[in-house]
């Protein structure tokens, strides 16, 4: 800031006129050694570092930093992500751009997200990640901390291999802009993605039920659902509504991954896999409630592991122009 206005500001706090500092600019450029969040920007253009890099805060209470790429950044950081002595930290990822975070996250701070779910055992989530659009894309299994992750239109992308977060995730909810935002994207490339913490509807206030929009899965490796609670025992998901498997394979241990009702959307080459690890299911002979669509003319596959039976009680249906191949094309 520059001298003239520190010394407006002073004498506008002796006279007690209630004036702040101006929020500080969006900057970009890569992080060395710390950035403290309690004198540096909490607004950036991009998050880039090496492996030394530090993010934290010095001061106390909780620290939010704001990463807003724009339409095309994508940028590196390889560096941590990390609570303070005294404060806590969060990271808001908004932008229609990128941000790759390769590094260890150790923070547990508030982004600020309310009514991520406000029924049963998951209505005290602290919510450290939000995703206000855009790609958040993590490279090690620890990048996002141990606090829930608020996809709010956004999409969840791995580097490739295998990532294993155990972050349960939140899935719609309100936008920076203030209007509606539903539905969240899955990128596993040609790795795997194991997602071992629930994933739970956003509750809006009045609410009789979770609102998540549709779930897409991209990529031609692997999402894994396997939610577990706080004590490590298989879970549900608390989602409501339409699954799209785009490309490659969803696996789920238990039908209760899937949520409740909505349609399953399986496009050409896909894979839908009940199956557990190594190789055995949790549940036995299990029936899928939801209904199955197939818009393509290629070949869905629908796998069980070996032993076991799968039942569908909805409705399998394809699209008009080909209804017809829908036995020959199926394989379950």
């Amino acid at each position: 800031m520059p001298p003239a206005c520190r010394s407006i500001l002073a004498l506008a706090t002796f006279l007690g006129l209630g004036l702040s500092a101006p929020a500080q600019a969006n900057i970009c450029g890569s992080i060395t050694g710390t950035y403290d969040l309690s004198s540096a920007a909490t607004t950036r253009t991009c998050l880039a570092g090496d492996s030394s890099a530090l993010v934290t805060t010095l001061g106390s209470g909780n620290a939010v930093l704001t990463v807003n790429p724009g339409t095309s950044g994508s940028e590196t950081y390889a560096g941590t992500i990390s609570d303070g002595p005294s404060g806590t930290v969060a990271l808001i990822k908004s932008g229609s751009g990128s941000v790759i975070l390769t590094g260890a996250g150790s923070y547990t701070g508030s982004a600020g997200v309310p009514n991520v779910n406000s029924h049963g055992t998951l209505s005290h989530l602290t919510v450290s990640t939000l995703v206000d659009g855009g790609t958040l894309e993590v490279g090690s299994s620890n990048a996002l901390g141990v606090n829930a992750v608020s996809l709010v239109g956004g999409t969840l992308k791995i580097s490739g291999g295998s990532v294993t977060l155990a972050n349960v995730i939140s899935i719609g909810g309100t936008s920076s802009g203030g209007g509606p935002r539903a539905g969240a994207t899955f990128d596993t490339g040609s790795g795997t993605l194991t997602l071992d913490g629930a994933l739970v509807g956003y509750w809006a206030v009045g609410a009789d039920f979770p609102t998540n929009g549709t779930i897409v899965k991209l990529g031609s490796g692997t999402l894994v659902l396997t939610p577990k609670d706080a004590y490590g025992n298989a879970t549900s998901n608390e989602i409501v509504g339409n699954i799209a498997i785009q490309e490659g394979t969803l696996q789920v241990y238990s039908v209760d991954a899937l949520g409740r009702g909505g349609t399953i959307t399986m496009s050409h080459g896909t894979t839908l896999a009940f199956a557990g690890d190594p190789g055995t299911y949790v549940d036995s002979n299990p029936t899928v409630s939801a209904d199955l669509y197939m818009p393509d003319a290629g070949d869905p596959t629908i796998s069980v592991s070996s032993g076991n039976a799968i039942e569908c009680a909805g409705v399998i249906s394809r699209s008009e122009e080909h209804t017809s191949e829908l036995q020959s094309r199926v394989d379950i």
